[in-house]
């Protein structure tokens, strides 16, 4: 009796030890398990969709959040019906390499009913030291990142040669989730919600609509307006789509962005990250220079030219013309990798054909602007400052009003002199 009663509670033990979680992603699904008392860590990658030994590839799965410098278990099913487990690492985004003497040493299962490949369906598992440098938070939010291929490398090496995968993905494991049964040895959960679909598509659409059409119509039409009149009809049109349209949805996309959490670890993210600091910068800088006015004691420090522009100027024309270009490439690489990186499959090759129409669009314009209304422009402004008052000369800008008036007396026959404007009150100068 008591020998029964021992094997039950250490059944219990043992099944108290195993903890972990299943995640599918709609693509694959992984299970991982800890136990506590062999401080042994198991994964088991299956694909959602059925993939016969004759069409499976590889699969591989990394511990981190990128492809850079996270050790790497790289499987694949043999002809023969066994299987080759390689353990690889790259330095970045390339093709990883095998590394001889690994941290953390993976063993295949050899267990048929958790590794095996027949005519309807593959399923790869292994166990590997738990990472004992991870402190029980980190572990109960284990970083992994998976990858798959359909092209098998057709050989039992484990330093066969690999192709380049087809769908890559991020995910979270729980591994200290409590489990009660071996059967419900993981919570399943999915990777893509609706809730969150709605979120994406939101975030592509802020995006992509901010980045192809209003920010650079807000650089173009002033572009052309400049050059066909002196009146300033734009500019109101110029400031309410930069300044409160257009960064009121890089605003929403970044927020949005947010709630999908992880790291900033991709070139699309930290591209993000640096158009929303600098597009709210450009809008401070386009407020600062249009409505600031300099009298004639600060006039001397802004490097203003003969057209009345200054270096404030000239940095807010060159901001934006780079925010633009950021946006553009932010969304390219949120086509090109991000969408794969957290598991959305590949990006249909339409939506990179689009984004190279949009972008040339945008830059051909932009270039009409510069070779046809830029010198149209120029010569309007030089027939305006030649109509205007000689009160309006260098003399008067680096001197001040009463200075520059007693000077300019003393020159030419005494006529009575109208007020000196202080620089730029012109509302036909364009600031």
């Amino acid at each position: 009796m008591r020998l029964v009663v021992a094997a039950a509670l250490a059944a219990v033990a043992v099944r108290a030890a195993v903890t972990g979680q299943k995640l599918c992603d709609g693509f694959i699904c992984v299970t991982g398990t800890h136990n506590s008392v062999s401080k042994t860590d198991t994964y088991t990658l299956e694909l959602m969709d059925d993939t016969p030994l004759s069409d499976f590839g590889w699969i591989a799965l990394g511990f981190g959040e990128g492809m850079a410098n996270s050790p790497m278990v790289i499987a694949w099913p043999n002809s023969d019906g066994t299987f080759t487990l390689s353990q690889r690492e790259a330095s970045s985004e390339v093709t990883p390499k095998v590394v001889a003497k690994p941290a953390r040493v993976a063993t295949l299962s050899s267990n048929t009913t958790q590794t095996f490949s027949n005519t309807t369906q593959t399923t790869i598992t292994f166990s590997l030291p738990t990472n004992t440098s991870l402190s029980t938070a980190a572990l109960n939010a284990t970083n992994l990142i998976y990858a798959y291929s359909s092209k098998n490398p057709k050989s039992k090496s484990t330093s066969a040669s690999i192709v380049e995968h087809d769908s890559v993905g991020i995910l979270q494991l729980a591994l200290l989730a409590n489990l009660t049964t071996s059967s419900a040895a993981v919570q399943s959960s999915s990777g893509t919600s609706g809730s969150s679909s709605k979120v994406l598509v939101a975030h592509v659409a802020c995006g992509a609509l901010v980045a192809f059409c209003v920010f650079p119509l807000g650089a173009v039409v002033p572009r052309f307006a400049r050059g066909m009149t002196n009146r300033r009809w734009w500019f109101p049109m110029h400031g309410i789509n930069q300044g409160i349209l257009g960064l009121g949805l890089v605003i929403v996309t970044f927020g949005l962005g947010l709630t999908f959490g992880g790291s900033i670890n991709s070139t699309h993210r930290k591209l993000g990250v640096a158009l929303f600091v600098l597009s709210i910068l450009q809008s401070a800088l386009g407020v600062f220079t249009h409505y600031y006015i300099p009298d004639y004691r600060t006039t001397r420090f802004t490097m203003a030219t003969e057209s009345g522009r200054g270096l404030s100027n000239y940095t807010h024309m060159w901001l934006g013309t780079a925010v633009i270009i950021l946006g553009w490439v932010t969304v390219w690489y949120g086509l090109a990798q991000e969408w794969t990186l957290r598991g959305h499959g590949q990006m249909n090759v339409g939506w990179k054909a689009g984004w190279g129409i949009a972008v040339a669009f945008w830059l051909i314009a932009y270039l009409v602007g510069l070779v046809v209304f830029l010198p149209r422009q120029l010569r309007l402004e030089r027939t305006r400052r030649a109509r205007t008052p000689r009160q309006r000369s260098s003399l008067a800008l680096a001197m001040g009003p009463s200075r520059a008036h007693a000077e300019m007396a003393t020159r030419q026959p005494p006529i009575e002199q109208p007020p000196v404007p202080r620089p730029h009150s012109d509302p036909g100068v364009w600031r």
